[in-house]
């Protein structure tokens, strides 16, 4: 259906881009990189990521320690909320330890911020870099191993996609804390409810904008083609 939905322009070429195909396009030299980071760096990094991830959860399981999902509705404070910083500093060495390491230009200024094009769950890796934000996320999320510490640290506005009211109070619960700015972290939504190939950008599902305050627009950019083409290998396996 997709295909009948794409039509091209007037000009012959300047067509409009399906945003949801994932085209891997490695060269050959590409296939000796991959030979060679996964025998000689890849295992490296991966006992240094799995230490992190250890210590982080070791971490928020401490800290989240005699909390329950209710206590959680509630904004952290005194030293709990200062401790969300040290796993914002394991998280950046987690990303810098695989090599990613974000450049931002500017200051997240409102308390929503309006985040595209989303392209895969990496997306959070530039914004964690920046701040410990709040996401909207899946209502398991919380009960992943080991990063579900980590998530519910985070404080996520938990949705369901089986619960019919989920949406609403999803919606709710982002203009309650859209509202109280100093209490709450800072809450990233991705508007667009869906990832892409980031060749452009699709429509925006109206949630953040709902409550009616100021958003700040941020947009996430991966200049690295060999990232590019593991993000599209990553969404085509899932």
């Amino acid at each position: 259906m997709l295909k009948h939905l794409i039509k091209p322009t007037t000009s012959s070429k300047c067509r409009v881009p399906n945003p949801f195909l994932h085209s891997l396009d490695f060269r050959v030299w590409d296939y000796f990189k991959i030979a060679f980071m996964s025998v000689l760096v890849a295992p490296i990094r991966l006992i240094v990521i799995v230490f992190l991830t250890l210590l982080a959860w070791m971490l928020c399981s401490i800290i989240l320690y005699g909390f329950s999902q209710v206590n959680l509705g509630k904004p952290l404070s005194g030293w709990r909320r200062s401790c969300r910083y040290i796993i914002q500093w394991i998280g950046s060495m987690m990303w810098v330890s695989v090599g990613i390491v974000p450049i931002v230009s500017g200051t997240p200024s409102c308390s929503l911020l309006v985040v595209g094009p989303h392209s895969s769950v990496f997306d959070i890796i530039p914004l964690w870099h920046v701040s410990m934000l709040s996401f909207v996320a899946r209502g398991d999320a919380i009960s992943f191993p080991f990063f579900g510490s980590i998530i519910r640290l985070l404080q996520p506005v938990l949705v369901s996609r089986h619960d019919v009211n989920s949406r609403q109070s999803s919606v709710d619960e982002i203009n309650r804390r859209a509202r109280n700015p100093h209490d709450w972290p800072q809450v990233a939504i991705f508007p667009e409810g869906t990832t892409t190939n980031r060749r452009c950008l699709i429509s925006f599902k109206t949630g953040a904008f709902q409550p009616g305050v100021p958003v700040q627009p941020v947009a996430i950019k991966w200049p690295n083609r060999f990232v590019s083409r593991f993000f599209a290998l990553f969404q085509i396996i899932l």
